[in-house]
């Protein structure tokens, strides 16, 4: 029960640790750069194992630790520009190892919802686009709410919350800021136009005899 919590030295460890991990993710809905989003999801997959290490659920633990070597790997093949179809293969391999930590950890119903979370996270942070990224967040998150009301995460609850709200302003807003981005390039298309036009005007001219 949440009320019967002992708050020894892992349980407010634990808490710290998913503190860090939940600002690293709110840090990566922030930013556009992919290589600094898959930093921040090597933080987040650190301290969110540590959590799950320190409260004893060790499918969450396993799951993230696997998602430390996911995030590596991500970020090789980004630095190193590696083709998508060779991308493919470390999506590939990274599914199979979420799923082969979840069958050997599997002790309670609900330690299935990190699985499902990391899933959905591994797709969005393989993926380059950085509108699906953020909205791959929000149902990650609700994932997270739950999963840490089951393990009486206090402040994991907390946490994951305010990184949801987060979440969901972040979709809004380059939501918003897409939608203005088509009027302001016809605007810079026009005058593109505008401008040809006057030197083909000016080159037709100086080319006609006198």
């Amino acid at each position: 029960m949440w009320f019967d919590i002992t708050w020894n030295f892992e349980f407010i460890m634990s808490q710290v640790c998913v503190f860090v991990a939940v600002l690293s993710l709110a840090l990566s809905c922030c930013t556009k750069n992919r290589l600094l989003i898959l930093v921040f999801a090597l933080l987040n997959s650190v301290f969110y194992g540590l959590q799950y290490l320190f409260l004893k659920e060790y499918s969450g633990a396993v799951l993230n630790f696997i998602g430390i070597v996911r995030a590596i790997w991500f970020f090789i093949n980004d630095k190193l520009k590696v083709k998508k179809k060779y991308t493919l293969i470390s999506l590939i391999v990274c599914l199979a190892l979420l799923v082969a930590g979840e069958i050997y950890t599997f002790n309670k119903w609900y330690s299935i919802l990190p699985l499902v979370a990391t899933v959905l996270y591994t797709l969005a942070v393989w993926q380059t686009s950085i509108k699906l990224y953020r909205w791959a967040i929000v149902p990650i998150e609700i994932i997270g709410v739950t999963y840490n009301i089951m393990c009486h995460s206090i402040f994991g609850v907390i946490f994951e919350s305010v990184l949801l709200i987060v979440a969901i302003v972040s979709v809004i807003r380059f939501y918003t800021h897409g939608k203005s981005l088509p009027q302001n390039k016809g605007k810079e298309d026009i005058e593109n136009i505008s401008q040809n036009e006057v030197k083909n005007t000016e080159n037709l001219i100086e080319e006609t005899p006198n």
